[in-house]
Protein backbone atom coordinates (compact mmCIF):
# COMPACT_ATOMS: atom_id res chain seq x y z
CA UNK A 1 0.00 0.00 0.00
CA UNK A 2 2.84 2.52 0.38
CA UNK A 3 4.52 1.59 -2.56
CA UNK A 4 1.15 2.21 -4.42
CA UNK A 5 1.00 5.56 -2.65
CA UNK A 6 4.50 6.73 -3.65
CA UNK A 7 3.93 5.78 -7.29
CA UNK A 8 0.90 8.36 -7.13
CA UNK A 9 3.08 11.43 -5.61
CA UNK A 10 5.28 10.57 -8.44
CA UNK A 11 3.04 10.45 -11.19
CA UNK A 12 1.00 13.56 -9.88
CA UNK A 13 4.36 15.37 -9.26
CA UNK A 14 5.27 14.24 -12.81
CA UNK A 15 2.14 15.42 -14.23
CA UNK A 16 2.62 18.84 -12.30
CA UNK A 17 5.74 19.17 -13.73
CA UNK A 18 4.70 18.74 -17.65
CA UNK A 19 1.96 20.73 -17.11
CA UNK A 20 4.11 24.05 -15.82
CA UNK A 21 6.77 23.27 -18.75
CA UNK A 22 3.86 23.35 -21.23
CA UNK A 23 2.79 26.10 -20.10
CA UNK A 24 5.92 27.28 -19.57
CA UNK A 25 6.98 27.02 -23.40
CA UNK A 26 3.66 28.15 -24.61
CA UNK A 27 4.03 31.65 -22.68
CA UNK A 28 7.69 32.05 -23.61
CA UNK A 29 6.92 31.33 -27.20
CA UNK A 30 4.10 33.93 -27.41
CA UNK A 31 6.47 36.94 -25.99
CA UNK A 32 9.47 35.71 -28.36
CA UNK A 33 6.58 36.01 -31.51
CA UNK A 34 5.60 39.07 -30.10
CA UNK A 35 8.88 40.63 -29.71
CA UNK A 36 9.65 39.12 -33.29
CA UNK A 37 6.76 41.43 -34.64
CA UNK A 38 8.39 44.45 -32.99
CA UNK A 39 11.53 43.69 -34.25
CA UNK A 40 10.49 43.62 -37.74
CA UNK A 41 8.57 46.30 -37.94
CA UNK A 42 11.29 48.37 -36.14
CA UNK A 43 13.61 47.11 -38.97
CA UNK A 44 11.09 47.95 -42.07
CA UNK A 45 10.41 51.24 -40.65
CA UNK A 46 14.14 51.91 -40.15
CA UNK A 47 14.50 49.89 -43.84
CA UNK A 48 12.22 52.89 -45.09
CA UNK A 49 13.88 55.90 -43.83
CA UNK A 50 17.32 55.08 -44.49
CA UNK A 51 16.62 53.71 -48.48
CA UNK A 52 15.41 55.15 -51.28
CA UNK A 53 12.85 52.24 -52.21
CA UNK A 54 9.30 51.95 -52.72
CA UNK A 55 8.58 49.34 -50.10
CA UNK A 56 10.16 47.23 -47.86
CA UNK A 57 8.23 43.89 -46.88
CA UNK A 58 9.26 41.42 -43.89
CA UNK A 59 10.09 37.27 -45.17
CA UNK A 60 9.96 34.60 -43.37
CA UNK A 61 12.22 34.43 -40.11
CA UNK A 62 14.05 31.34 -39.08
CA UNK A 63 14.79 31.24 -35.43
CA UNK A 64 16.78 28.74 -34.33
CA UNK A 65 20.30 26.56 -34.39
CA UNK A 66 20.78 25.72 -38.28
CA UNK A 67 23.67 24.62 -40.15
CA UNK A 68 23.85 25.64 -44.14
CA UNK A 69 27.24 24.64 -46.13
CA UNK A 70 27.13 28.02 -47.50
CA UNK A 71 26.46 29.80 -44.46
CA UNK A 72 27.44 27.92 -42.12
CA UNK A 73 25.81 27.73 -38.29
CA UNK A 74 23.58 30.20 -37.68
CA UNK A 75 20.72 30.85 -34.81
CA UNK A 76 18.24 33.02 -36.61
CA UNK A 77 17.80 34.59 -39.88
CA UNK A 78 16.06 37.70 -40.82
CA UNK A 79 14.91 38.50 -44.95
CA UNK A 80 14.06 41.36 -46.60
CA UNK A 81 12.37 42.19 -49.90
CA UNK A 82 13.49 45.39 -50.79
CA UNK A 83 11.53 46.59 -53.81
CA UNK A 84 12.08 49.36 -56.85
CA UNK A 85 15.03 50.53 -54.67
CA UNK A 86 17.09 53.62 -56.23
CA UNK A 87 20.99 53.59 -55.11
CA UNK A 88 24.55 54.89 -56.58
CA UNK A 89 26.47 52.40 -55.55
CA UNK A 90 26.34 47.78 -56.05
CA UNK A 91 24.14 46.01 -54.10
CA UNK A 92 26.68 44.86 -51.85
CA UNK A 93 27.79 48.45 -50.65
CA UNK A 94 24.08 49.02 -49.95
CA UNK A 95 23.31 45.75 -48.13
CA UNK A 96 26.57 46.80 -45.87
CA UNK A 97 25.23 50.35 -45.28
CA UNK A 98 21.63 49.23 -44.42
CA UNK A 99 23.42 46.74 -42.20
CA UNK A 100 25.45 49.39 -40.45
CA UNK A 101 22.16 51.64 -39.95
CA UNK A 102 20.12 48.71 -38.25
CA UNK A 103 23.13 47.61 -36.15
CA UNK A 104 23.07 51.48 -35.01
CA UNK A 105 19.36 52.33 -34.74
CA UNK A 106 17.52 48.58 -34.13
CA UNK A 107 19.15 47.30 -30.81
CA UNK A 108 17.50 43.55 -31.12
CA UNK A 109 18.69 43.62 -34.53
CA UNK A 110 22.72 43.10 -33.32
CA UNK A 111 21.69 39.89 -31.88
CA UNK A 112 20.57 37.58 -34.94
CA UNK A 113 22.88 36.02 -37.05
CA UNK A 114 21.99 36.01 -41.01
CA UNK A 115 20.14 39.06 -42.58
CA UNK A 116 19.00 38.43 -46.48
CA UNK A 117 18.25 41.50 -48.59
CA UNK A 118 16.16 40.77 -51.49
CA UNK A 119 16.49 44.21 -54.22
CA UNK A 120 13.51 43.55 -56.14
CA UNK A 121 13.15 45.44 -59.54
CA UNK A 122 11.02 44.95 -62.49
CA UNK A 123 12.66 41.97 -64.19
CA UNK A 124 14.48 40.05 -61.58
CA UNK A 125 15.30 39.64 -57.93
CA UNK A 126 19.06 39.64 -56.91
CA UNK A 127 19.75 38.56 -52.71
CA UNK A 128 22.80 39.87 -50.34
CA UNK A 129 22.69 36.89 -47.66
CA UNK A 130 25.31 38.68 -45.19
CA UNK A 131 26.09 37.80 -41.19
CA UNK A 132 25.17 40.49 -39.19
CA UNK A 133 27.92 40.76 -36.95
CA UNK A 134 31.01 40.50 -39.17
CA UNK A 135 29.09 41.79 -42.51
CA UNK A 136 30.73 39.01 -44.07
CA UNK A 137 28.69 38.19 -47.58
CA UNK A 138 27.98 35.00 -48.18
CA UNK A 139 26.16 34.92 -51.35
CA UNK A 140 24.96 36.99 -54.77
CA UNK A 141 22.42 35.61 -57.13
Amino acid sequence: MKVLNELKGIKKSSLGMWVAIIIGLHLGFGKTEQSNKELNASIEKTLLQNCNCESVVSQVKGTGISYDKDYGLSLSKLEFTLRFCDFDNSMEEEANRLNKILKRNVEEYKTKGLVVFNFESVNKMQSIVMDIKTSNTFSQN
